[in-house]
């Protein structure tokens, strides 16, 4: 129930300072502990593992990922055509 919401627009708002997200985080593994009936000390790690999950941090480096290749590949809309420059592009030696 919770994943869709981590998930919506994190490109966006995921790429702030670690600080501003460490709530977040621990919100997040509070969460998977319960889901797990864990301790309350015991190490999240795993537990994301065995779930199969990306932390906060995980996904939001896996999403712009696939933007990134999403860009790469030309399967964005027209409108991101010319936000990004390729190296060759820059530098003609």
């Amino acid at each position: 129930m919770i994943y869709p919401y981590l998930t919506d627009s994190n490109i966006v708002w995921g790429s702030n300072y670690c600080t501003r997200l460490k709530s977040l985080h621990k919100v997040q593994k509070k969460i998977v502990r319960l889901m797990t009936f864990s301790k309350f000390k015991e190490s999240t790690k795993p537990i994301f593992k065995e779930l199969k999950l990306l932390d906060l941090f995980e996904l939001n480096t896996f999403l712009i990922s696939l933007f990134m290749y999403s860009q790469r590949e030309n399967t964005l809309p027209k409108i991101f055509d010319n936000y990004f420059l390729q190296n060759d592009d820059l530098r003609h030696y």
